[in-house]
């Protein structure tokens, strides 16, 4: 597949966006997916564009290649993400210069749109309408709900009137919404049909995020005195990280070999610095942003890590990705959180959870947890185990992939209005007048070897649904057995004597006009293919067909006895070629097209070219 994300924030920038989107993207490349991500210059959250990047920034646009992903940089105005207007300044030049460049990319068969910010959704969702393909809308933050639990309006403001307004359109134009967190479906389902709404939850490289020794990490950070106790992620005004200064300071004079870090940059760690400075708080270590690849070895430095958010219901949904690198790590947790994650938290027994908002609780927890390093211990395993058995991100990315091709198989393609009335027609009579032709090739078949006179397969139709395909058997018996699901060549062993005489006329498919009265073909359209076919690429590896660019697309339309590709490609041209001339028919499809193409096919059995490696007509 070809797949087209849509995300204003990527690496080497930090937060849960990005990790997503770029690890997503990685796996589903080495899946053999041709992945392009759309994306802007790496600012957030300072407003200061990378280092690496600073000269490249006057170009405009950027395209790289990271981990087999096409990353496609464009323009936007960086600015620093303190106020609503930096904000809205950042999601619009974005927004602009994503559809402007996103003209230009190639016609992805899908495009995800992912959330917050919602105008980077509503990016790809224009991108989708110019394409004209799927959309799939990203939910990974309530939004406009979220901004007034973080304190940032009111459900009477306008910015939040207008946020919900394109929330509430994305819902509506969107193919596919596609939440991290099951209690999403409820909260969304008023503005969108339940039928709509698929899980995909996020997950954690478990290869990136592991447990290191923590005596070794601690020495390389300077930490090994202390209890460790770390916030780490986005400071901003969802979090509550003021309630772990505030923890600190009633714990600097007991717990003196405790030491607090809140490592991570947002819109409130310079007033919560000030605040620890002036409050002579000298038990915090603020580390601002740090690479994602030195976040694995923090957390192994740690002996606890807190997860806070403030109380509210639209936060009792969400589940912090930080949780789960957490426990990935071995580390148990301090959940200052209700719902969703405090509920996680017990059932895997990986820490405690704490009242929201609530310094004393925490700090006593800290307490708690100081005074029993065993349980610390038994928690973090718990933790890891439980992610392991959960959340692992290349399973989460594999589930993704299967609901993105569920969605392609079952978006059809209109039909023209007269298609399906002939193809009953033409059928039933096809079936009635060759019924002597039927008995003389079925006593042929039996006499030559014994065997049976039909031959089933599965085969893939409209929507990616499977059906029967009825054959008048012209191989060996045994062949798919013995050769495997490979399309037949000139002079293929596996075709019988009765099977060369059938195939040039196209004879051995007429049990196929009973698949075509049925509904489940048409006389015109794709070849339906068998679910699990190959062919030998040019170095003689096996290739599975769904790997090729256009295979979910063909099934936009009924499989056909004959088509454009059956007629016109050469026949031992790749399939990848082949699926051109479908992609071909299902663009240009017409009821005189259709017409055309029967009565070339016609002239073809007549002159029995069907087998013929060189033209047919």
């Amino acid at each position: 597949m070809r797949l087209l994300y849509v995300s204003q924030y990527y690496p080497p920038e930090m937060g849960a966006a990005a990790a997503r989107v770029s690890e997503l993207a990685a796996i589903w490349a080495q899946q053999g997916h041709d992945v392009t991500v759309l994306t802007g210059f790496p600012n957030h959250p300072t407003g200061k564009i990378h280092t690496e990047y600073k000269h490249k920034f006057r170009r405009m646009t950027l395209t790289e290649n990271t981990a087999g992903v096409r990353v496609v940089r464009t323009w936007l105005c960086p600015v620093a993400n303190r106020s609503s207007l930096e904000r809205i300044v950042s999601y619009v030049s974005f927004f602009v210069s994503a559809v402007v460049r996103g003209v230009f990319l190639r016609r992805p068969d899908v495009i995800i749109g992912t959330s917050p910010q919602l105008l980077s959704a509503a990016a790809g969702w224009l991108l989708a309408k110019r394409f004209r393909r799927p959309f799939i809308f990203e939910v990974r933050d309530l939004w406009p709900e979220s901004l007034p639990a973080s304190g940032v309006g009111t459900i009477e403001g306008i910015t939040y009137k207008t946020l919900d307004t394109i929330a509430s359109f994305l819902y509506e134009v969107s193919d596919l919404v596609a939440v991290v967190a099951e209690p999403f479906r409820p909260a969304i389902a008023r503005k969108c049909p339940m039928a709509r709404i698929d899980v995909v939850e996020n997950g954690v490289d478990e290869n990136l995020f592991k447990p290191y020794r923590k005596d070794e990490c601690k020495e390389e950070f300077g930490l090994k005195p202390f209890f460790v106790v770390s916030y780490i992620g986005t400071v901003g005004k969802a979090h509550g990280v003021q309630t772990v200064l505030k923890a600190a300071a009633s714990l600097q004079d007991r717990c003196t070999s405790v030491r607090f870090l809140v490592v991570g940059e947002g819109a409130e760690r310079e007033e919560l610095q000030n605040f620890a400075a002036s409050s002579a708080i000298g038990n915090v270590d603020f580390w601002g942003e740090r690479p994602r690849n030195e976040i694995p070895k923090i957390i192994s430095a740690s002996d606890v890590c807190l997860v806070l958010l403030k109380k509210d219901e639209v936060f009792e949904k969400v589940l912090p990705t930080k949780i789960l690198e957490f426990f990935a790590c071995g580390r148990p947790v301090i959940a200052g959180v209700c719902g969703f994650v405090a509920e996680l938290v017990e059932k895997s027994n990986s820490g405690i959870v704490v009242e929201p908002g609530s310094d004393s609780q925490l700090a006593d927890a800290i307490e708690r947890m100081y005074g029993n390093r065993e349980r610390l211990l038994s928690m973090g395993n718990n933790g890891r185990n439980y992610v392991l058995e959960h959340y692992r991100r290349d399973e989460k990315a594999l589930q993704y992939l299967h609901v993105i091709k569920d969605l392609l198989c079952s978006v059809s393609v209109k039909e023209p209005l007269l298609k399906r009335p002939f193809d009953i027609l033409l059928s039933g009579a096809g079936l009635l007048f060759s019924i002597p032709i039927w008995l003389v090739i079925a006593v042929a078949i039996k006499l030559e070897d014994g065997g049976p006179i039909f031959y089933s397969q599965d085969r893939v139709g409209i929507g990616g649904r499977t059906f029967k395909s009825w054959k008048f058997r012209s191989m060996r018996v045994g062949s798919d057995r013995d050769f495997g699901p490979l399309q037949a060549s000139e002079k293929d062993p596996r075709v019988t004597r009765v099977g060369s005489l059938l195939r040039p006329t196209a004879a051995d498919e007429l049990p196929q006009l009973w698949n075509i009265f049925r509904g489940d073909m048409s006389f015109v359209g794709p070849r339906a293919l068998m679910p699990e076919e190959i062919e030998l690429s040019a170095n003689g590896e096996r290739v599975g067909l769904t790997s090729i660019p256009g295979y979910i697309e063909r099934h936009s339309v009924r499989p056909g006895l004959t088509g454009i590709a059956q007629i016109y490609a050469p026949r031992d041209i790749p399939r990848r070629e082949k699926f051109k001339y479908d992609l071909l028919y299902i663009k240009r499809q017409s009821f005189l097209l259709d017409l055309k193409l029967i009565v070339v096919s016609f002239w073809i059995t007549f002159r029995g070219k069907w087998e013929s490696r060189a033209e047919k007509i």
